[in-house]
């Protein structure tokens, strides 16, 4: 990654980081003029592109996709129903993992997902419970986890840490700082927590949405209310770039129910992926809504583009494995536009799909 100067702030006593990511980065991306900008991100960008048609049957059928993990030759695939499936790397099926149920060896549902390649092992997170499976599906151990708000994490490969992201919490007017990350061991045992001043009082409506994503020994992490997104490493908080959406911005009046209509013409960053060279960054058009908009920001040109289509088919950011960025393609557009299209491989593996059909995967390898 390119080198970063930084300012260090933080504060590390007894087991506390009191976080203050301050402005003290002239890196800034002006994610205002992305949203109406005809600039198109550059697909010879892409060194090769490989679709990936996820095998339809019984056995094998997902809903909405939440999150994608790919390792090695495999796709660990979390989908909206809470079941989490792994698919080759050509799209063939090969297993659930888990069951769920309040048995001792299932979960009651899963909040989020992590996969040690090393260990080769799964991490399942059931409120209150984290279990771990084999890659083969087999179980192997149930921890419990004392707070049984924590929901959403980063998982650190090399160390074995769990960077759980606090829920969103109702504080009291008085209160000045809360807990952003809480921070575990494989075992459960619980090791420190970074703490925040941007906090959601009572009386103010949900649907906070604090982005975070792990990478090269870093946690990144963008707060709703904050323009700017920071990196954790070594108990070090430090700023990584700015972002300003201008009026296309939430702030904090606008969560109130009073005024979703005017949500549809407003946007938040819901989660982003870090390369070399390339920053690419989801953005979510109102706050209940599935509705994305993807950029591409170029660090070393200076360049912002939209990168929501491929050959005029939708695309939806889903994470990213090395040099890779692993997208959905929209079914409804591959439908509509099968004479359309251009490219043979892709061509090839629709030609059977329909409405029912699982999702089709691309994986755009970027050039070094």
């Amino acid at each position: 990654m390119k080198k970063h100067i930084f300012r260090h702030l933080f504060l590390f006593t007894m087991g506390i980081l009191s976080i203050g990511c301050k402005k003290d980065t002239d890196k800034i991306i002006n994610l205002k003029d992305v949203i109406n900008t005809q600039n198109e991100f550059n697909i010879d960008n892409f060194r090769e592109i490989n679709f990936v048609k996820l095998e339809t049957s019984p056995k094998s059928i997902i809903g909405e996709i939440v999150k994608v993990i790919k390792v090695k030759d495999f796709f660990f695939i979390l989908d909206a129903e809470m079941s989490l499936s792994v698919f080759d790397i050509n799209g063939k099926f090969i297993r659930k993992i888990g069951h769920r149920g309040k048995g001792p060896t299932e979960y009651e549902n899963i909040t989020d997902f992590a996969v040690d390649e090393k260990k080769s092992k799964i991490y399942i997170n059931s409120i209150g419970s984290l279990l771990t499976y084999d890659f083969n599906g087999n179980f192997l151990n149930k921890t419990k986890i004392k707070d049984t708000n924590l929901q959403s994490f980063s998982y650190d490969n090399e160390n074995g840490l769990f960077y759980y992201m606090m829920p969103d919490s109702k504080h009291s007017k008085g209160k000045q700082k809360a807990t952003l990350f809480s921070i575990y061991n494989s075992e459960g045992k619980f090791l420190k927590k970074i703490e925040t001043t941007n906090i959601r009082y009572s009386g103010f409506p949900s649907y906070y949405n604090n982005a975070h994503y792990f990478k090269n020994g870093m946690l990144y992490y963008k707060e709703e209310f904050d323009n700017k997104i920071c990196v954790f490493k070594d108990n070090l908080i430090s700023n990584f770039i700015l972002l300003d959406l201008g009026r296309y911005k939430f702030d904090k009046n606008d969560f109130d129910f009073s005024r979703a209509k005017g949500w549809k013409s407003k946007y938040r960053v819901f989660n982003f992926m870090i390369y070399e060279r390339f920053i690419f960054i989801n953005l979510q058009r109102g706050l209940v809504d599935n509705e994305m908009f993807a950029i591409a920001y170029d660090m070393e040109k200076n360049k912002l583009s939209k990168f929501i289509n491929y050959n005029n088919i939708g695309i939806k950011l889903l994470s990213d494995y090395n040099n890779e960025l692993i997208v959905e393609l929209s079914m409804t557009d591959l439908i509509e536009n099968k004479a359309k299209l251009k490219n043979k491989n892709l061509i090839r593996i629709i030609s059977d799909i329909d409405g029912e059909s699982n999702p089709i995967l691309a994986i755009f390898k970027l050039k070094n």
